[in-house]
């Protein structure tokens, strides 16, 4: 599917361009200044008295273009305007005040073009690449993963890719059926296509197109896949909710047919019981009389001359 500005459509072309014969590029994002890059990148290999033979050169050529293209467009937008462009503004950077200078350079940095690229193919040594291009220029080797995505719908496809267990050491057969279903999965996006999918495969004699007969194959494939995971997990929701309804019947069951708990026996629990503090015991009076000493009764002492004579 072709965007541009507020037009979506999708036309009976391709989003490929042949840089080489074993190097192809696959873009997404601003039709027009995908073409315009692409189209200088192809001039500048075709033209280049030193010849292009590997994938990396190709993807530093795009990235290359992609930069001009974009500084290009930023001047016209933000500097043209007030009669200026990169090499004037920082040779009368000084007539100007500082903040103006760095405005300008604040938006020349953030102005931004939606274009991604996919440099793959094989070098003449047989060894494949996979290169993404992204704003403002940026190369990215996805060797390692073995798949890569642009566009809209990347996320969707890298979960395909992720959840496939897909790896460089997977066969061509399983990784171009990954491919498709990706995209397939990538169709949930707005923006992406979902009339045509192109297959295509690059080897040591060039890029070429799978044959209708694999692609009406790995179509086929591909619905029977989507039946078949449309009945499994409708399958699994039933089982689910059949386990949850008698569950929770179940649970219901016991608790209607539970009997009440026992309530303690006050006399055999005499703790469950208030305690009662009993009052301080009153000191009680003594009732035994107390003894009273008597005086003792001492005898007269005698006197002699009391004696009788």
């Amino acid at each position: 599917m072709l965007s541009a500005v507020d037009i979506q459509f999708e036309p009976p072309q391709t989003k490929i361009y042949q840089f080489l014969p074993s190097v192809i590029g696959l873009v997404a994002g601003d039709p027009y200044a995908q073409m315009a890059i692409c189209e200088s990148t192809a001039a500048h290999i075709r033209y280049s008295r030193t010849p292009f033979t590997t994938v990396e050169q190709v993807a530093l050529v795009y990235a290359e273009k992609f930069s001009k293209y974009r500084r290009e467009r930023a001047e016209t937008k933000i500097l043209k305007p007030q009669g200026l462009d990169a090499n004037s503004l920082m040779d009368r950077q000084q007539d100007f005040r500082r903040e103006v200078v760095a405005d300008l350079m604040h938006r020349m940095e953030e102005s931004r073009i939606e274009v991604e690229a996919i440099i793959a193919g094989l070098d003449p040594d047989g060894t494949a690449h996979i290169l993404v291009v992204n704003d403002p220029g940026y190369i990215d080797c996805a060797d390692a993963v073995a798949f890569a995505s642009i566009g809209a719908g990347k996320q969707h496809a890298d979960s395909q890719f992720m959840m496939a267990r897909h790896t460089r050491n997977v066969p061509w057969q399983g990784a171009l059926f990954s491919t498709y279903v990706a995209k397939k999965r990538a169709e949930v996006a707005p923006t992406v296509g979902m009339t045509h999918t192109d297959l295509f495969f690059v080897g040591l004699n060039g890029y070429q197109a799978i044959s209708d007969s694999i692609h009406d194959v790995i179509r086929s494939s591909w619905e029977t896949l989507e039946f078949s995971i449309a009945a499994d997990t409708e399958a699994a929701n039933n089982r689910v909710d059949n386990f949850l309804d008698q569950y929770l019947r179940q649970h219901d069951e016991r608790q209607r047919t539970a009997e009440p708990a026992p309530q303690p026996d006050a006399e055999r629990h005499p703790a469950s019981q208030p305690e009662v503090i009993p009052p301080p015991p009153v000191a009680a009076e003594e009732t035994k009389p107390r003894s009273v000493r008597q005086p003792r009764k001492r005898a007269p002492k005698s006197r002699k001359n009391d004696e009788p004579s």
